[in-house]
């Protein structure tokens, strides 16, 4: 598969993804999810809520909110040397290729010619003269172009890969989850949300949240303690 295309399935997806936005409740949600995450937020006021309900371990919750803090840093490093401009407003309506996909086209090809019902019948030269269109008409009748989304939260920078939220995320699951086994599915899943409120946000590509997902785990696994690490040691028995 060529760049091209994983690029044009890059943004097809987020299209899809940001118009789950348009719903009040999804979009109410994914703002509180990118809000609560900005700059790490959560899962280090996490880390730092469990050092201090487990004073038996605190130094590992300690080692590990610092790993998930580290991990955001390098994302914002490396978003800061890619240089990845964040994506556009992406179409109100999802509509269908009209040409044939570059995977299908034999060589010689040449481009797919538009299907009968999709040509534009000639214009004759006495064409009756269009009303103008008022002034709270849609974009589409004012000659504007189709509508587009944009995006449903502000951002602290300009450029998107990898995404940060992502990053701090994944750690966290990763981290947290190893020192708290009880709550790992449910920290896995709030991470897994948030990850996903990037893409109805419209804010971030999935091969953005992808690189921050792979990014934090592996921050996670290089640096956080492992379960075993903060357990209390047994008290010896005395010698009679």
């Amino acid at each position: 598969m060529r760049y091209a295309d994983c690029a044009a399935a890059d943004g097809r997806l987020l299209a899809a993804l940001r118009h789950c936005g348009r719903r009040p409740g999804v979009a109410a949600a994914a703002r509180t999810l990118s809000r609560t995450g900005e700059h790490g937020a959560l899962w280090l006021a996490a880390g730092l809520a469990g050092a201090a309900a487990d004073r038996e371990r605190r130094g590992p919750w300690l080692r590990a909110t610092a790993v998930v803090g580290a991990a955001h840093l390098a994302s914002l490093g490396l978003k800061w040397t890619l240089r990845r401009p964040r994506p556009g407003p992406v179409p109100s309506t999802l509509g269908r290729p009209r040409s044939v996909p570059s995977i299908l086209r034999r060589p010689g090809m040449g481009p797919s010619p538009a299907p009968p019902a999709l040509r534009r019948p000639a214009v004759p030269d006495t064409a009756p003269e269009r009303p103008a269109a008022r002034a709270d008409a849609s974009p589409e009748a004012r000659g504007a172009g189709p509508a587009r989304l944009g995006p449903l939260v502000p951002t602290a920078g300009p450029y998107s890969f990898p995404s940060s939220h992502a990053t701090s995320a994944a750690a966290a699951a990763v981290a947290y989850g190893a020192l708290y086994p009880a709550g790992e599915t449910a920290v896995a899943a709030l991470a897994a949300a948030m990850c996903v409120s990037r893409l109805v946000a419209g804010v971030h590509y999935p091969t953005d949240v992808a690189a921050g997902i792979a990014l934090g785990g592996l921050a996670a696994r290089l640096g956080a303690p492992r379960t075993t690490a903060g357990r209390p040691r047994p008290r010896r028995r005395a010698a009679r």
